[in-house]
């Protein structure tokens, strides 16, 4: 009985010396909101986005997105493939044209998304780089062929 005591009296101690179990490589978003400008991108001239962050789990999120281009309304979703601080994003997006600044004749049109995303889980800062592929229905002048190019786009932003 003496030994067992002994034993546990030595070992309980070091229970408390062992750090939380925490994996700092990978961690949720603190802050579910952010604003971005974007340069570029799904309006193709530049946008500005409200953006969700729908699921948050360590290594993947999603992220719901709506935003105002010189072109139009683009709403979309994405999904984080995260390591910390760096993230891979893959997503899609559909623009709903408007007039109002800029005098557009396409009807809606479809885009992916394929970039990088610099976002610390605690900070405020969000810069995004990426590729969209651009996909244009049929046009008035050019005829009923599809259109498809990809564009580059430049965003930063602030977390909330």
């Amino acid at each position: 009985m003496k030994s067992i005591s002994f034993l546990v009296l030595f070992f309980s101690p070091t229970i408390f010396l062992f750090p939380q179990n925490t994996d700092l490589n990978n961690q949720n978003f603190l802050k579910k909101n952010s604003v971005n400008i974007e340069f570029g991108g799904y309006t193709v001239l530049g946008a500005v986005y409200y953006e969700r962050v729908i699921v948050n789990q360590p290594k993947f999120k999603a992220v719901g997105q709506i935003g105002y281009g010189l072109i139009g309304w683009p709403i979309g979703l994405m999904g984080l493939f995260s390591s910390n601080k760096h993230h891979f994003e893959i997503g899609a997006c559909i623009t709903f044209p408007s007039n109002l600044i800029v005098e557009y004749d396409y009807s809606s049109y479809l885009t992916g998304r394929l970039g990088y995303r610099f976002q610390k889980p605690e900070g405020n800062f969000v810069f995004r780089a990426g590729l969209m592929p651009v996909v244009v229905g049929p046009d008035k002048e050019l005829g009923p062929d599809m259109i498809l190019w990809v564009w580059p786009g430049i965003s930063f932003g602030m977390a909330f």
